[in-house]
Formats: C-alpha cells, sequence, structure tokens
C-alpha cells in the first residue's frame, strides 16, 4: 500500500487529502526512504523466483522443442482435451510463445539499452570549434562594417574626407541580432 492509504493504515487519523500529502512529504525525507529501499530488498530476498530463475525458465522455452511439450511438462500453459464420452479424440498442449518469451528475455536482460555515444573531447576539438566561432564572428563584422559603411554612403555621411563613416550609421540604424 502506498501514500495515503499507508499513511492511513499507519495509525494517524487524517483526512484522505492530508494524508497523501503527508505520505508525499515523508517519502522525501531519507531515513523514510532508506527504511523503504531496506524492506524492498527483504522482501526481495524472500521471493522463491528470482531474475536468475526467470531468465532459465525463458531459455528453457525458447531451447524446448514444441513437440517435447506434454501435459505434465512445467512449460505447459494450457492443455485442452477434446473427448466423445470416454474416449480422448485429441490432446492439445499449448506452451507460452517463444517469440514472447524472446522479447521478455531481452527486457529482462537489458539488451534493448541505447548504445553508447562517445564524444571527443580535448584541445583538438576544441581549437576547431574556437576556430569556427572566429570564422563566424569575423563574418558577422564584415558584414556588419559593409552594412554600416553602405548605410552611411546612402545617407550621404562622411568624415570629411569622402569616406561615409561607419558609426555615424551604427548609431542611427541598429543592426538585427543574427
Amino acid at each position: 500500500m502506498a501514500g495515503g492509504p499507508a499513511y492511513v493504515e499507519a495509525g494517524f487519523k487524517v483526512s484522505p487529502t492530508v494524508a497523501k500529502a503527508n505520505a508525499c512529504r515523508l517519502l522525501t525525507n531519507a531515513n523514510v526512504a532508506a527504511r523503504i529501499k531496506e524492506l524492498r530488498s527483504k522482501a526481495a530476498g524472500k521471493s522463491e523466483f528470482k531474475r536468475a530463475d526467470m531468465v532459465r525458465f525463458l531459455v528453457s522455452v525458447l531451447q524446448t522443442p514444441v513437440g517435447e511439450i506434454d501435459a505434465n511438462s512445467p512449460l505447459a500453459q494450457e492443455v485442452t482435451i477434446d473427448t466423445i464420452g470416454e474416449a480422448t479424440i485429441r490432446k492439445r498442449v499449448k506452451m507460452m510463445g517463444k517469440i514472447e518469451c524472446a522479447r521478455l528475455l531481452v527486457d529482462i536482460m537489458g539488451w534493448k539499452a541505447p548504445d553508447q555515444m562517445t564524444l571527443e573531447t580535448g584541445p583538438k576539438t576544441l581549437a576547431a570549434v574556437k576556430e569556427r566561432a572566429e570564422r563566424v564572428a569575423s563574418a558577422l563584422d564584415l558584414q556588419a562594417h559593409l552594412r554600416a559603411k553602405a548605410q552611411a554612403a546612402a545617407n550621404g555621411h562622411s568624415n570629411g574626407n569622402g569616406h561615409a563613416t561607419a558609426s555615424s550609421a551604427l548609431s542611427r540604424w541598429p543592426l538585427p541580432n543574427p
């Protein structure tokens, strides 16, 4: 039992809403969380059927030929006997599907885990990133300079020697963010 109902079952006399809120708060307490983990670990240890047992079972399903399964086999999932009167006409034994067992085994073993990616870092990679950033910054600076120069020329601003000033153009028309 988890959450609010467990809080009430522990003996606290509160409303369901308060019980749920208090239970959530208690779950964040390190001592409570540690005790829950300890109890779950003990419960898992008491379980008769362990993970390794499940893996062995699934592998046996995958390796056992269907024709070898009879009504008394631990791999028999379902047994159907067709009779007429006292005579048995047909006996069908169904076992767990091999594809489903394979899927469960893949999940249990963690074989569907994503591949790990390796990202190279270090001076070589960092230098390449810095170089690329500098080229982009230079291109943006040149673009801004050319825009300012063209704008200044279009507005007739000059620094006295016939050349347009970039600063006057930049102050009047801010460049959009690239």
